[in-house]
């Protein structure tokens, strides 16, 4: 029996250890019940559904991946259905989500966008 609960899960760490403004944070991404789930571990509540950025009727959730560039201020969310097709969003995570001028979650990352190679 196929349990739809938590399918994915992964994980990126981003901040720099030297900067008071942007102490290092782990995020954890997971696809559950078709859902896209990001925890940050700072904010109340502490788990976000990216899941109303996805393109409408995107199809049954498989994958997903966490990127956070180096000495950057966003985390990618790169997720892949039971299609092949792959979408990604760019979170900005700092400052953190909700306040200084950055928006709360999910609205501070962008709407996925389809980056499915050609066939």
């Amino acid at each position: 029996m196929e349990d739809d609960n938590a399918v994915a899960i992964d994980s990126a760490f981003q901040g720099d250890p030297e900067d008071a403004e942007r102490p290092p944070t782990k995020f954890v991404g997971v696809i559950r019940e078709d859902k896209v789930l990001i925890r940050d571990p700072r904010t109340t509540p502490r788990w976000h559904d990216l899941s109303s950025r996805l393109p409408r009727n995107f199809g049954r959730l498989v994958d997903i991946t966490l990127a956070a560039p180096d000495e950057g201020t966003t985390v990618h969310v790169t997720v892949l259905n039971a299609h092949s097709r792959i979408a990604q969003s760019t979170c900005t995570v700092f400052p953190p989500p909700g306040t200084m001028g950055t928006r709360p979650w999910p609205a501070n990352c962008s709407p996925f966008f389809d980056i499915t190679p050609p066939a």
